[in-house]
Order: structure tokens, then C-alpha cells, then sequence
């Protein structure tokens, strides 16, 4: 989790942002792409042999998914080779193909009758290479849909996108893969829609997407509408081309799995189906998306509403109102927080902690050259409350993280604020033993310009920046065993449950969106019935045992499912962007350089889009937020239904099934008799151990009641035994009882043999005892609608309170209330930048310093280097000082991105809030103005300088400011 670490920037700035397009995949990062066109022999027609433009990421291992191309029977354009290079550059193998036939075969080529053959032959050669491996394929095409009778070559293919393909000529757009369909409105958009729905009917699965206004070759930024006449004329269109280029990348990282980092543990979403429902209605949107977080918005620095969870954790009460009480030594910090929270399911320490030798934090040089001497650390706390001997509880799980760096004496923290439903951005600075720290909140809108999502960030595994990894670790080992109280030894457990912690927790203001919003922001009953649904199947979800929950209800499927759909195509028809936690893994003990893909301020992509058209996304609150209800509470709503002696008079219901069991010879079985009982209400397999035994044990799985199916292995306890051929059992699923997805125990299970003995085999029946003690929470929830689900954040903890209250039974008491007040609020505010637009003279260097630089560079802090802050004689000399970097950075805004060796300045994120697109600052006259003044303060003398990493530091340290002063 490399931790941005600008004192003033972004608190736990958990890895500076990442990239361009579409993150890569954990197997490798790829700086540089090598190209070389390829002839097909396999596949040529009437003499004529197509060509590939084969393009390979370098620095790669492993299996690689590869992208097939399908460009123009001309050949294939300049875009089209962006498009190859471009996704090659995040970790693909790309082959951009075209036919390459003669002349009299043109109007073969453009049917597309050519492309079964072309794939067929580019898939045998990228099969032949030795080097690398395809484990998956994609398909990307312009004007061309894939043909029908594919045949095995659909077998090899995972995805597939089509750029204004002629859906008229297309029999079916069916496929047994996913496909992604750009077109422009008209007849076009039409042909497309009939196809897709005809497709999605059928169990298709395709996405339309439809840009209205804009004609083919809207990707094409050479496409000049003035120079094409007729139907088949061509024009760009940059807002199109964009939105585009989010949606492909989005949707190829997607389906080729590139991105490994799950939101949530794969069982999370085991209940959820990955297919569209079959609708009458395709996928089909028009405009862009919204993102889940707008970094051009940051919000105020200042929290509106509610405190920090930081804040919350470390002040205490005075006379005159809360203050801060924090520890002055990192170690006290993690004991302060230890004491609230307690070790996670699987039993490691509830604060995960990493080392950071070389990260790419602002502050990565702190400790140079004793970069392993002294790491940064990087926390994150995912474990449940603690018992706390009375006090209120405080549910940290997902929400405080930290970055500590002993060389900066700096503490940088992110935490969520749950009255606001956003985390906040803090640092403490002069942190340490003996010092008196300073605690402000952070500058936001430097802080996302980092942390686009508003949230923490990490790596994608192997996380080789972290001691987890083998060669950091071993460097780290040269010097210590334990740093600040953090164990060194490898442990790849611990990286992974801050990567799994950082997704859930940027997932979080989304969640809160779709709960609030979602449902509706008013108050009014259908608002509080479709948040009171949800939070019902959030119980069901938990007391199941994270199995499913009862989305069949006649009640959720209209108060939930139904509403959300409609508020979700009223309100976001063009789907959701969920802002990207990730960013590429790097191993800085072979290339400590941070540059292309590297790069902390490169703008991401989104890690998904959520378009509502599936079932999935409409359930993913439900699942997600479920995870915030803590263990103890529903461990104990669980207890009270059972031991409630009012629900012990309720009449169980019964499901009987016929049985047939088998003994197996094989020894060492630990259940000898299998057991299959098969019904229309009641069906599973099982075993037991010997029939003749005092106490008879035993297993089952897969089991289905009612129409429920319950994967788990559940554990039989028998109970009683009221003679030698009938048994009665408890089941318990991980020592807790069993429920149904719509909350009803499975009390017992009672086995009758018709004989009273198993030999070989037996016959005989079985009765499942179902109780509906769930029944009183659907009540209590009915009474709970009108005040407990009105339109506020979800806070998980508080509401199973309120229900407990309902239920007529104590229940916990979470800290805090949004208007508890907190310590007085500093703000790490930036200094005055100067001059507004308006009053802007363009060829005025120091102008132009003011109005897009002063933001990071006009300040109190060394990092960013402050070279604008100080007198005029101060800033001219830092400025002289300075100059051959920022000329390196300037000139960044002529080279490609993916050529980069540094990010150009200003950053591309900071861009947006300066009401500046990349083209418009690329063409200024500001920029202009910039480069000929920096070029102006370089030495006559240029030679000699290697690289950036060997340019002087932008700063002149302590003793050369004196000297340049004199």
C-alpha cells in the first residue's frame, strides 16, 4: 500500500494514483512494447498473405491475456495502432490484423467473411511462440460484428468489442462470450438494439452502447468529416472517443480477469450470477457514466457533518471541550488502536502492518540511502470490536489507515467519517518521541489528485514493494527482525488483507450512494421499505452463513429489486464508474524507476462500471454491506432466537424425503455410510459414521429445502435416539446454527431406518425440523421502516442496535453521533495561489506559476517542493535551481503516454479542476510560455546529465541556499 506521503497532501496518499487505462495485471508491468509485423501464411487467400502488427509488453512473465485486432481491408490505421500499442502497454499481447487481400476480393473482405480464418491463424501463431503463453483472448473489431458460425474458435475467446459494426447484415449477434458493441444513433443504433435484444433473450450477453450525434470513426482523431461525403463519412468525436476508451479497457480488464484484486473475497459474491437476467432489453446506454468519485470535486477540507474515525479514536474529554490524545511513538498508536479491535476470522492481529522500503510515495526519498534502514510502514485495521468492558464500541473494521515514516516524522492517516459517508484526509506532522505533534486536516483536492477514489489505495499482488515479497524481504532482514514493533519475516497473508481492506473501503461511499440515493433521498415510505429490505436480506445474508438471502420474496423483489432498478435508470441509466483502489505492482530491488505505467499521477480508468442491468449490481450493497455487521452482534441476534421462549412455542415445519444409504468398504473412512435422500422439498447427500455406535456423527452437503440451495458442509450432532433404527441430529455450519437464505433455523434432522440396521445397504426417510423464528425480525423491521430507515448513512453496528431495542432486548451501544462534537479542527490549508483567470497575463511566467503551480509548490512543506513559497530572492533561486527538472517535466507534455519516463506537470488529474482538458494544455500559450522561460534558466552547459534521477533535487538543501544567497 505504497503510501503517498506528502506531509500536506494526501494523508496515507496509499500509493500516489496509477494509470493510464486500465491497470495491469499482477504478472507483470510493462515500461516499454516491442512490435514487429508478422506474415500469416494459414491464412491466405487468392495468393494473397494478411499481415499482423504483433506488439509484446516487455518485463513480462507468466500467462499473458492477448487482444486480437481486426483492422480494415485497407490496412490498418494509425488509431487502430494506438488502440495495439496502447492496450499492449498494459500488460496484453496485441495483434492488430487485416486481410491484406487483392483488389477484386475487397468486397469479400469488408462481409467479414475473412475473419474466422484470420483468428483461427493468429491464434495457432501466438500458440507457437516460446517465450510467452496466451491463457486468455479477446476480440476487437471495427465496422465488422463477429460472424455467427464461429464455430471452435468462440471456444477461445473470452470478450469481444465491436466499433460501429454493420449489425443489419448479422443472422444473430449471439455468442457464448460477452460482447461490448460502440455504435452511433440512427439506423445503425437500431439494427444494433434489434440484434442485442433478440441475443439477450436468448442468454447473450452483449452491452450496446450508443453515441448519439456522432458518426463513425468518432475514435478516429484523424477523421475529418469536411473530407468524406456520403453514408459512409467519417468524423471524430473526443467526448465519445473518451468515454470509449473507459469502457473497453473497463471491459477487457473485466472478462480477462487482468485485474486479480477482488472487491470482496470471491465467496462474497458466490449467491450472485455473473450473467445479464434475461431481459426483453439489451444493455444499451446513452451518454457517460457517473463516477463514484469525482476528484474535480474533492469537497471541502473541513468536515460538514461528523468527525473523522481518527479523531473519534485518539481525543479524550476535558473541562473545555474534547482534545487530541495521541501517543508520541508509532507503537503506542497501534496499542492505542489494538484495544478496540480483536483478531480477525482467521486469527492474525486485527492492524495489518507492511514495510515500504521504496515505494512511490511523494516522500519515497525521506530515508535516502537508507531506504531499508528505515521503511515506511503502512497499516490498515480490518479486525471486529473488541469487548470493552462497558464502554461504547468503535467499529474500525475498514475504516483507519495509516503510513508512518520514522526519517520524515510524519503520520499520515485516511479514516472514514460515517455521518459524512467519506473518508478524511489527515497528517500529523512532528510525530515522534518527545515531539509535539501537529494534527491537521489534509488539502483534498491535492490529496485526490492522487487518490482519485477519495479512499486508500494498494498494490495488485505480488505487492513485491511490501516486505511479503521475497527480495524486499530479504534486503530488509540485512538490518532488522522487527522495525517499530513490525515483524519483518515474510508473510504474504498480511499485504493481501490490506489489499482485500483498501478495496472493500473504496467501496464504501459507493455503497452509502446506493443506499441512500438508491432507494431514494426522501423520507418518504417506499424510500425507508426498499433501505428496511435490504437490511433484512443483509440479516438473512449473515445468519446463512454468507450463503444467499430470499431475493425470490414477493416483499424485496417490489420494495428492493424494483425500485432500485427504476431509481438506477432513472438517475445513472449510463451506469457507474467505480473508482480504481488499485494500481501495478513493481518490484523496486530490480527497477527501483517510477515512470509509464508506474507513475503515481497517471488518471485510472474505473476497476468496474455497475450498469444496474444486472442482478449482481443491484445486490451488491446488500452483499457488501453486510460485511459491516459485526460477528458478536449477529452471533447474538442468532442466540436470542433461539433461547426466546415465546419462539419455542411456534409449530416447526416439516420436510420429509426418502433416503437410501450405502456402507463403503474402502477403510480409514471417517463416515463409512453415504447417505442420498432425494425430494421435492427436501434433497442432499451426507455420510455418518458406523449406524451401530452409541454417538453417531456425521456430514452433509449440498443440501436444497424449498427451493434453497445450501452448498456448505454442515456437521450432524446427534441429540437423542429413541431406538435402534431412528436418530435425531442438531446441525451446526462452523459451530453456529443452521439457517435458510430466508432466515429460518434448520433445528433438526432425524434419520428412520425401515430396518434397524445398515449391512451393505438400507433404505429409509428423513424429517428436516424447520423453525420461522426470523418471523418476529421481519416484524420488528415493519415497526423499525418509518424512523430507523429514513434517508442517512448506513452504519451497520447502530441499526442492529435499534432492532435489538425492537426486539425488546439490550443491545450495544456504538460510538458516535454525527453531532458529538471533536477536538478543534486544524486545516493544512494552501497558501495563497495568486492570480485568477481573469486577471491572468499569459506571457507573465510568474503568472502562470501562480495559477497552476503555486497549489503544490507554494506552501510550507519541502514535499512537494515548495520552490514558489519565500521572498522573491528565495524563489528565483529555487527556481534556478530547479530548472532542469522542471524542464524535464514540461517536456513530458510532447511524449506519448506510455513512453514517459516521468509525469508531465502540471499532472494530467490536476487538469479537470483547472477547467483544462490534455489537449488545451498541451496547445496553450501558457505551456509556451513556461517552457521558454524554464529553458532560459538552464545552464549553458546541458551535457553530462544522465538521466532525471540524476539531476540535482529541485530544492537546494540548507547549506547551498546559504551560499546561493551570498
Amino acid at each position: 500500500m505504497n503510501c503517498l506521503k506528502n506531509s500536506r497532501l494526501c494523508a496515507l496518499g496509499l500509493v500516489a494514483l496509477v494509470v493510464c487505462a486500465i491497470c495491469l495485471s499482477s504478472r507483470g508491468v510493462a515500461d516499454t512494447v516491442r512490435s514487429k509485423w508478422i506474415e500469416l501464411p494459414q491464412a491466405s487467400v487468392a495468393g494473397s498473405t494478411p499481415q499482423g502488427l504483433l506488439s509484446i509488453p516487455e518485463n513480462n512473465f507468466g500467462d499473458l491475456p492477448a487482444v486480437l485486432l481486426i483492422g480494415q481491408c485497407q490496412g490498418p490505421k494509425p488509431f487502430q495502432k494506438t488502440w495495439a500499442h496502447r492496450l499492449a502497454s498494459q500488460g496484453y499481447v496485441t495483434f492488430l490484423l487485416y486481410p491484406g487481400l487483392i483488389s477484386e476480393r475487397q468486397s469479400q473482405c469488408n462481409l467479414g467473411s475473412t475473419i474466422r480464418p484470420l483468428i483461427l491463424a493468429a491464434k495457432a501463431y501466438l500458440d507457437g511462440l516460446s517465450d510467452i503463453k496466451i491463457d486468455q483472448m479477446a476480440v476487437v473489431s471495427w465496422r465488422y460484428h463477429l460472424p455467427a458460425d464461429l464455430g471452435q474458435v468462440a471456444e477461445k475467446i473470452s470478450a469481444a468489442v465491436a466499433f460501429y459494426p454493420r449489425c443489419a447484415s448479422a443472422p444473430t449477434l449471439r455468442q457464448s462470450f460477452p460482447q461490448l458493441i460502440f455504435t452511433t444513433d440512427g439506423q445503425e443504433a437500431t439494427d444494433c438494439m434489434a440484434g442485442a435484444s433478440m441475443a439477450n433473450v436468448v442468454g447473450g450477453e452483449i452491452q450496446l452502447r450508443v453515441y448519439p450525434g456522432t458518426r463513425n470513426g468518432f475514435d478516429d482523431p484523424n477523421a475529418d468529416d469536411g473530407n468524406n461525403r456520403g453514408e459512409g463519412r467519417y468524423a471524430y468525436n473526443q467526448s465519445a472517443h473518451q468515454d470509449s476508451v473507459i469502457r473497453m479497457e473497463t471491459f477487457l480488464n473485466s472478462h480477462l480477469q487482468v485485474t486479480l484484486a477482488q472487491p470482496y473475497p470471491s465467496k462474497a459474491f458466490s449467491p450472485l450470477p455473473p450473467k445479464l437476467d434475461r431481459d426483453e432489453t439489451p444493455y444499451v446506454n446513452f451518454g457517460f457514466g457517473d463516477w463514484t468519485h469525482n476528484p474535480t470535486v474533492p469537497g471541502p477540507n473541513r468536515p460538514h457533518i461528523g468527525r473523522s474515525t481518527f479523531d473519534q479514536v485518539f481525543s479524550k474529554p476535558t473541562a473545555t471541550g474534547p482534545v487530541y490524545d495521541l501517543p508520541d511513538s508509532y507503537q503506542g498508536v497501534i496499542a492505542r488502536i489494538s484495544q478496540f479491535v480483536s483478531t480477525d476470522r482467521r486469527g492474525l492481529m486485527p492492524v495489518k502492518q507492511v514495510l515500504i522500503p521504496r515505494g512511490r510515495s511523494l516522500q519515497r526519498e525521506a530515508a535516502k540511502p537508507n531506504y531499508y534502514r528505515y521503511p515506511r510502514i503502512v497499516a490498515a485495521v480490518d479486525g471486529e470490536p473488541a469487548e470493552t468492558g462497558g464502554d461504547r464500541l468503535l467499529f474500525l473494521k475498514d475504516r483507519l489507515f495509516f503510513g508512518y515514516q520514522e526519517t520524515a516524522q510524519v503520520l499520515e492517516v485516511i479514516s472514514y467519517n460515517e455521518a459524512a459517508a467519506r473518508f478524511e484526509f489527515q497528517v500529523v506532522k512532528n510525530f515522534g518521541p518527545g515531539l509535539k505533534p501537529e494534527i491537521r486536516y489534509a488539502d483534498r483536492q491535492l490529496c485526490t489528485s492522487c487518490h482519485q477514489n477519495g479512499a486508500p489505495l494498494f498494490p495488485r499482488e505480488e505487492w513485491q514493494e511490501t516486505n511479503g515479497s521475497l527480495d524486499t524481504n530479504t534486503e530488509l532482514k540485512k538490518y532488522m527482525k522487527r522495525y517499530h514493533g513490525v515483524q519483518v519475516e515474510r508473510s504474504g497473508e498480511i499485504p493481501a488483507a490490506i489489499d482485500v481492506a483498501t478495496d472493500r473501503a473504496n467501496l464504501l461511499p459507493v455503497l452509502q450512494r446506493l443506499w441512500r440515493a438508491g432507494c431514494g433521498d426522501g423520507d418518504d415510505l417506499p424510500a425507508n421499505q426498499c433501505r428496511a429490505s435490504a437490511f433484512q436480506a443483509m440479516l438473512q445474508y449473515r445468519l446463512s452463513n454468507e450463503n444467499s438471502f430470499d431475493r425470490d420474496d414477493p416483499a424485496f423483489k417490489s420494495r428492493y429489486t424494483q425500485r432500485l432498478t427504476n431509481r438506477w435508470r432513472q438517475f445513472w441509466p449510463n451506469g457507474l464508474y467505480i473508482s480504481n483502489s488499485d494500481i501495478p505492482d513493481r518490484n523496486p530491488t530490480v527497477d527501483a524507476s517510477i515512470f509509464g505505467l508506474r507513475d503515481p499521477l497517471t488518471p485510472r480508468v474505473p476497476m468496474e462500471i455497475w450498469t444496474g442491468f444486472k442482478r449482481s449490481d443491484l445486490e451488491r450493497m446488500i452483499v457488501a454491506l453486510a460485511d459491516d455487521l459485526p460477528d458478536r452482534d449477529i452471533k447474538k441476534l442468532d442466540h436470542w432466537l433461539l433461547s426466546n421462549p415465546a419462539l419455542k412455542q411456534e409449530k416447526p415445519i416439516h420436510r420429509d424425503s426418502r433416503c437410501h444409504f450405502v456402507r463403503q468398504l474402502r477403510r480409514g473412512l471417517a463416515y463409512p455410510i453415504s447417505v442420498t435422500c432425494t425430494s421435492a422439498g427436501l434433497s442432499f447427500t451426507g455420510a455418518l459414521t458406523d449406524w451401530n455406535r452409541p454417538q453417531v456423527r456425521g456430514e452433509i452437503i449440498d443440501i436444497q429445502v424449498d427451493g434453497f440451495d445450501i452448498r456448505d458442509r454442515q456437521k450432524l450432532l446427534q441429540v437423542s435416539s429413541k431406538n435402534k433404527n431412528e436418530k435425531t441430529f442438531s446441525l451446526l455450519l462452523n459451530n453456529n446454527n443452521m439457517r435458510l437464505p430466508n432466515g429460518q433455523r434448520l433445528s433438526e434432522i432425524t434419520f428412520i431406518l425401515d430396518n434397524k440396521r445398515i449391512v451393505d445397504q438400507a433404505s429409509g426417510t428423513v424429517r428436516l425440523t424447520v423453525q420461522d423464528d426470523f418471523r418476529v425480525v421481519r416484524q420488528a423491521l415493519a415497526q423499525m421502516t418509518p424512523m430507523e430507515f429514513i434517508s442517512k448513512p448506513f452504519h451497520g453496528p447502530k441499526l442492529l442496535s435499534r432492532l435489538f431495542k425492537s426486539l425488546g432486548t439490550d443491545g450495544t451501544d456504538w460510538c458516535c453521533e454525527s453531532s458529538s462534537p471533536g477536538p478543534d479542527i486544524a486545516v493544512d490549508e494552501t497558501l495563497d495561489t495568486g492570480v485568477a483567470v481573469g486577471a491572468m497575463n499569459v506571457e507573465n511566467p510568474q503568472h502562470i506559476f501562480a495559477r497552476y503551480c503555486a497549489r503544490c509548490h507554494r506552501t510550507h512543506n519541502t514535499v512537494p517542493p515548495n520552490f514558489l513559497f519565500g521572498d522573491k530572492q528565495r524563489v528565483a533561486t529555487n527556481l534556478d535551481h530547479c530548472a532542469p527538472r522542471m524542464a524535464f517535466r514540461l517536456s513530458m507534455w510532447d511524449v506519448p503516454v506510455h513512453e514517459r519516463t516521468r509525469s508531465p506537470m502540471p499532472p494530467e488529474s490536476a487538469l479537470p479542476s483547472l477547467g483544462l482538458s490534455k489537449t488545451q494544455w498541451r496547445n496553450s500559450q501558457e505551456l509556451a510560455t513556461l517552457r521558454r522561460y524554464v529553458d532560459s534558466l538552464l545552464p549553458t552547459e546541458r551535457a553530462g546529465v544522465a538521466s532525471y534521477d540524476h539531476m540535482q533535487n529541485c530544492l537546494p538543501d540548507p547549506e547551498q541556499a546559504r551560499a546561493l544567497a551570498e
